[in-house]
């Protein structure tokens, strides 16, 4: 990819991206109404749309779910990992024969061949969640921060990490391929653990993280800075920042693929983020999305372009004292002569 693109979306907010790898590279983005929106990953091409209706009954063995499940691809057939609906979320594995579902509140089914479900999933409805449909896992933050990590035959496991949920801004979770890791974040802290929630790297941000995406390999940790605008890309490993750049920037550079894409505002928020193992990003803002690598950020000690400071203000000089005036010279005041008095007439 040699520059970024754009294009525009929708009117309303993207709420979710995903990277898929086929026989094409595609990125699928979700809409509001649980439509998805399917492009060429590296050029921005429309691919085609689909929008998908979940079957209203909770009989998993019913053969509405069992003939459902296959058909949950994307162009080309390639396999959606994950499907945005009205009424749930979908993470599907083996070509759509084995999927968990999350239909809300406290619990997810694990569908298998030949419709047998398992429930399994948490005493209370957690705050955000994420599923590795490869393991079934599920990586879950409860409201006052603490890592649950739930499995099928495993029961669930809480693991407090130390995060401190922030009002005013929201709590993270990402799981990669094969549950190999998982990155948190509570908006002032960065986490990454091993699938047990062992903490391998922990980094405290000087600034508001209100989203993060990890690579399906979970090699690669981005984050979204709120306060200024900026993505930030790290080696998960050990959270070692190595790109960073303005989303403005790379809003303004980006090839259009539609005319009538005008670029969001500077302040605008991201609604959503993701990225993968080959250096691919994209993100969406205020209804459009931006497809992108690595390489079109900036290296961490790049100086990023930000309007210069203002010089400060020179004190004014102190005024010279003024020199006093010499004092007027005395003049002789002389009297005047009489003047004699002139007769009267007679």
């Amino acid at each position: 990819m040699e520059t970024p693109w754009r294009l525009h979306l929708t009117n309303s907010s993207v709420i979710q991206l995903d990277i898929v790898h086929g026989k094409q590279a595609i990125l699928a983005a979700w809409a509001n109404d649980g439509s998805a929106s399917y492009y060429a990953l590296e050029t921005g091409s429309a691919l085609g749309k689909t929008r998908f209706v979940l079957p209203k009954t909770t009989d998993y063995a019913d053969e509405q779910w069992t003939t459902f499940l296959p058909t949950l691809k994307g162009p080309k057939g390639a396999p959606l990992p994950r499907i945005r609906a009205d009424s749930g979320q979908v993470w599907t594995a083996d070509g759509g024969l084995t999927a968990v579902m999350y239909m809300g509140g406290a619990s997810l089914t694990h569908l298998t061949a030949g419709g047998i479900s398992k429930t399994y999933g948490y005493d209370v409805a957690p705050t955000i969640l994420a599923v590795d449909p490869q393991t079934y896992t599920a990586a879950a933050l409860d409201v006052k921060g603490a890592l649950l990590i739930a499995k099928p035959d495993g029961g669930v496991k809480t693991v407090k990490l130390g995060l401190e949920p922030q009002i005013d801004l929201p709590l993270s979770v990402k799981i990669a391929r094969g549950a190999a890791r998982i990155a948190v974040s509570d908006g002032l802290r960065l986490m990454v653990t091993d699938g047990a929630g062992k903490r391998l790297a922990l980094r405290e941000l000087a600034y508001a993280c209100s989203l993060i995406a990890l690579s399906q390999d979970g090699a690669r940790v981005l984050t979204y800075d709120s306060d200024s605008g900026v993505l930030r890309s790290y080696q998960a490993e050990d959270l070692t920042m190595t790109h960073q750049r303005f989303v403005s920037d790379l809003m303004t550079t980006a090839r259009q693929v539609q005319l009538m894409a005008d670029v969001p505002p500077a302040r605008a928020a991201l609604s959503a983020l993701t990225c993968d193992g080959e250096g691919h990003i994209a993100f969406a803002v205020m209804g459009q999305v931006c497809g992108a690598v690595l390489d079109h950020l900036k290296l961490k000690n790049m100086s990023m372009a930000a309007a210069p400071e203002p010089p400060a203000p020179k004190p004014p000089k102190p005024a010279k004292p003024e020199k006093p005036l010499p004092p007027s010279p005395k003049v002789k005041r002389t009297k005047p002569a009489a003047i004699p008095d002139k007769p009267n007439p007679s």
